[in-house]
This record gives structure tokens, sequence and C-alpha cells, in this order.
């Protein structure tokens, strides 16, 4: 007895055909069609995100892509550009694509159709791609050879099962490649917690050890190098911690933890990560942070990664000038949120534009084609997951041989909180003269003295500032950077200076760069030290004091 067809016609096998492709294939368009050798007639199509073929078009067979399709498989690259297709209608409606057809062909020799694929241009299906296809052309041929000829029923069931089995080896080597992929992805996963374990070890040795000094008996200047030492020491273990986190956003189990947090604390911590760095390459970091920006809450840990990895970029990729951070809150925010732009600007080597698409991809660097440059590829695309998982958005802009700029914005939950005041009354109307040849820290200080209600005047010269003083204008506090009396070429200036100071009684606070050494002269005549770059609640604490003290001329730094 033949038992009653799977398919109850043609186009139902048809829509199972195309179906199965599309499932299996990631291309744009699948499509099964028929001829009668003058019109060709679309059964069934797919079409994944720009459609190309419709269901239930006919047209003559000549001006369709099926028409060159008759005894052999046909596979064309470029529509436009084919002889066989440039001309043709259907090309000029659809574009130029990669076009591969498969004739579905009867027992007799005759062909009842087609089952095709369209993707984007120049496109090479794979073997895996085109046996797949095959297997369903052939498929399709027994379906209509089984309406046509009920009498070779049993024959064609054979067929057909041959074909099912066919299909059901490729799906097991499809799920085996896939269990391999899985373990291959596992024994990376492992590999890095090995490693991760290797790395801990000695750093908690390190951190041991800070934490074995810091009782000791150290002087200022070695308690700030320790401090730093631990807190790159820790910020490494979170590190650590982030390139196993890696996994989980691959596998979309990364979970942003919201807790409040002291923004501009964060970013100042973050960057002075970097001050001594900076140091030794010879640049400066500037810090630039809003005043008023209110508590807010955030997930620190994640914030706090891509501060590091940006502000490391940009002082890896700058030989010379400044690298500037900066956090303002955008205008857009309201009562219960706040949009804040955190940007790190460099005056390094900079980026082609055609690279600037390449920057968050994997394992892309795309600085080191000579090796000068180490690193693992990583950084940046972790960010910008790290940005997109708390909603927000990364930009990058960047001129060749002048520089970047690496922003993130993030919108957070605002905390009732008041923001505490760096406003005091002390501070109020004094008048400070500040001499420093860099730009962008001449006007992070000017902000800072306007927003504390102090009388600013500033020069980018020593002699400038002798001038006025022997003019006999007088201030409150001088700020100096320490670099432009530093060498021994500028001793007689440093004793002018020192002259003027005890004749008019006016305290100087030197600004220098974390782990510089100071010439012990400096410190007689100073009254505080002001590490750069210049953070808010540090300056502040000098000033006060400068304008305090009476019992010595020294204060550690900060």
């Amino acid at each position: 007895m033949i038992q009653k067809l799977f398919f109850d016609n043609v186009v139902d096998a048809a829509r199972h055909i195309t179906d199965m492709l599309s499932s299996m294939l990631k291309v744009n368009t699948i499509f099964v069609a028929s001829n009668d050798g003058k019109t060709n007639h679309i059964l069934k199509a797919f079409n994944r995100d720009q459609i190309l073929v419709e269901e239930g078009i006919q047209l003559p067979l000549q001006d369709t892509y099926c028409g060159l399709v008759s005894r052999k498989v046909v596979y064309i690259s470029h529509t436009l550009t084919h002889p066989y297709t440039c001309e043709l209608p259907v090309t000029a409606n659809t574009g130029d694509h990669s076009f591969i057809g498969f004739p579905v062909l009867l027992q007799n020799g005759e062909s009842f159709g087609t089952v095709c694929a369209l993707h984007t241009p120049g496109y090479i299906f794979s073997k895996s791609e085109v046996k797949t296809m095959h297997s369903m052309a052939i498929f399709l041929s027994y379906v209509v050879e089984l309406e046509n000829r009920l009498e070779q029923q049993i024959e064609i069931n054979d067929d057909l099962i041959q074909d099912h089995q066919q299909v059901t080896v490729k799906l097991d080597d499809l799920k085996q490649q896939k269990e391999e992929v899985d373990l291959q992805l596992q024994y990376k996963s492992d590999t890095m917690a090995i490693l991760s374990h290797e790395i801990r070890n000695p750093l908690n040795g390190v951190i041991s050890m800070v934490e074995l000094l810091e009782p000791t008996p150290l002087n200022p200047e070695q308690r700030s190098h320790l401090d730093i030492i631990r807190k790159s020491s820790h910020t490494l273990m979170e590190m650590l911690d982030n390139v196993l986190d890696f996994s989980k956003m691959e596998a979309g189990e990364m979970q942003v933890d919201m807790e409040l947090f002291d923004l501009p604390a964060l970013v100042e911590e973050s960057t002075y990560l970097f001050a001594a760095k900076a140091m030794e390459r010879n640049i400066e970091i500037i810090l630039e942070i809003e005043e008023n920006i209110p508590i807010l809450y955030g997930d620190t840990r994640k914030i706090r990664q891509i501060l590091i990895n940006l502000i490391s970029n940009a002082v890896k990729f700058t030989q010379k000038g400044d690298v500037h951070i900066q956090a303002q809150v955008l205008p857009e925010s309201n009562s219960d949120e706040v949009s804040v732009k955190f940007s790190v600007t460099d005056t390094g080597i900079g980026i082609d534009d055609q690279q600037l698409d390449q920057l968050f991809e994997r394992y892309v660097q795309v600085h080191n084609k000579q090796g000068q440059y180490k690193g693992t590829g990583l950084g940046l695309l972790i960010c910008r997951q790290l940005v997109e998982l708390m909603g927000g958005q990364i930009i990058v802009s960047s001129i060749k041989g002048k520089g970047s700029t690496f922003a993130f914005i993030l919108t957070l939950p605002r905390h009732e909180f008041s923001v505490p005041t760096f406003r005091q009354p002390i501070l109020q109307g004094k008048r400070m003269l500040v001499v420093d040849d860099n730009d962008k820290a001449l006007q992070w200080v000017s902000r800072l003295a306007e927003d504390w209600d102090i009388q600013l005047s500033q020069t980018d010269r020593i002699e400038e500032m002798l001038r006025r003083l022997e003019k006999g204008q007088s201030f409150d506090v001088i700020m100096l950077d320490h670099e432009l009396v530093a060498t021994e070429k500028q001793t007689v200036i440093r004793q002018q200076i020192e002259q003027l100071q005890q004749m008019y009684g006016i305290p100087v606070i030197l600004l220098t760069s974390v782990g510089m050494t100071m010439d012990p002269t400096l410190r007689t005549w100073s009254k505080s030290v002001v590490s750069k770059p210049v953070r808010r609640s540090y300056l502040m604490n000098a000033l006060i004091f400068a304008l305090t003290d009476t019992k010595s001329n020294t204060t550690p730094s900060s």
C-alpha cells in the first residue's frame, strides 16, 4: 500500500526547503522557482535583510538568473559586471549581488526549476553551503517525481530516505563541529583562568609587601610612592578580574552593579596611576573635572577600567605634549539622571581615518605593524562592550600625527545627597599668580581659581613674574612650575625669586610631577609642593596651608 505523501504539493515542499536553508545558511535570499521553458515562477522565497525576490512573481525565463541554470550549477560573483547578467532587468532592479543556482532535474532529463541564493557581492559559498543547497535541489526533484509518477512511489521514497540520511549526517557533522568549538572555547577559558591564577600569586606578594611597608617609618615622598604601588596593584588585580569577565560579556552574562560613588575622586584616582609614567615620558597629565558633579549611582569597577584603559593608551602613544582628562555634565541631564561625558585627549601619533573603524574589533592593534607597541588588542573592544553594557556610547576622533580623543557618555542615576562645596572663605578675594608654560594646565588652575573666587593672574615666563614683582604688584600666593627653576642654569633666577619672596613675604607653591627628585634648596623657600596632575582637594589644602601657616616654610608633598 502506497502511504500518503508528507507534502501535499510542490509548493509545500518548496516552503520546507526555504525554511531549512534559511536556518542552515546565513545568506540574504533563498528561493525556489519552477519554469515551463518560457516563464519562470517563484514558488517560495526567503529574504533576511533586503527583499530581493518576492513569491508569486512570474517573469520571462530569459530575463531571469534562473534562465542561466539548465543542466549544471551556476555561480556568479558579481551580477552587475558579469556579461550574462549585467544587462538583465532583474539586475537593474536589485543591484550587484553574488548568485548561485542549482537545477531541479527530473528523471527524464527535463528541467523542473531551480534552487537559488543571493548574497553580498563577491561572496564565495562554502563547500558545506554548496552541498546543502545541492541536496535540497535533489530533494525537490524527488518531490516533483512523487507527484508526477505515483507508480514509482516506493523507489522515490527510498531516494528521499537516502537524502534524509545525508541531511542527518550533515547535521551530525555540524553538531560535532559545534562541540569541538565549545571545547576550544572552554580550553581558552580554562587557560585564561590558570594564567590569572599564576599572575595573582606574585601580585598578592606585592600587595602583602606594601601592607608590611605601610606602618614603617617613611618620608612623605616614599609614602606617596607606596600609595601609588598599592593602588596600582589593586587596579591590576581588578584588571585580571575584568579579563575573566570578558567571556561573560561574550556570553551575555555580565551584570551591571550599581553603587554610590564620588565621580571626581574616581577620575582623579584613575588618572594618578599614570602620573609617574607620564613624567618618565616627559609629558604632562592635565585633569579638568567640572565642579558640583552630584553623587551618582554606577558601576565604579567598570568605569574605572574604561578610564584606566583609555588613559594608558593615551600615555603610551604620546611622545610629547600632554594628556588631557575631562569629566563634565551634559546639558540634557534631568533631576533624576545625569549624563556625564568622560574625555581623554592626547597629542600623540593619531590614527588614520581608514583605521578608525577597526579600533573596536577583536585583536586589532592599528599601531603595531612594527611591533613597537605591545598589547593584546582587546582593550578597546572591552571598553566599548562595557560602555554599551551600561547603556552608554563611546566616541573617537583623531588626526594622524596630531593626536586623538576618546570619549564615552554614561547616563547615571543621581542621588539626593548634596555635593560638598570646595568654596572656602579664606580663599575668596585672594590674589594668586600662576607661572606655568602649559596652556591647558593654566586653564585648569584658572577654572579652579574662578570657582573659589580667587583673583588670578597668570604667565608662562619666569621673567614676566619677576617684572611684575619688581614693579610692586601684590600677590597673596605664587604657584610656580618646578621645571621652570629646576636646572643649575636657573640658579640666579631662583635667587631673585627667593629674595623677592622674602622681601614681600609671598608664599610659593611648587608644581611638580609625581616621583620627580627635587632640589632641597627649592623646598626651603616653598610653602608646599603639589603634584601634577593637580587634584582639586590637594590644591585647596596647599593654598589654605600657604595662607595660614606661620611656623615653617615647608610642608609635605601632596
